[in-house]
């Protein structure tokens, strides 16, 4: 059986911003969820 995760709002829009980021820039999205990226991995992905 499927399990389909629910996502607070948060979540949604952390992933929504970063997928939006990774699509205009060309950037490759990190491994993982966003709410479980470090400090440093989230400066990377963010940093121009």
């Amino acid at each position: 059986m499927n399990e389909l995760k629910s996502f607070s709002s948060d979540e949604y829009l952390a992933l929504t911003l970063m997928t939006v980021w990774a699509l205009s820039t060309g950037r490759v999205m990190p491994d993982g969820p966003p709410w479980l990226l470090t400090e440093d991995e989230l400066i990377d992905f963010w940093a121009e």
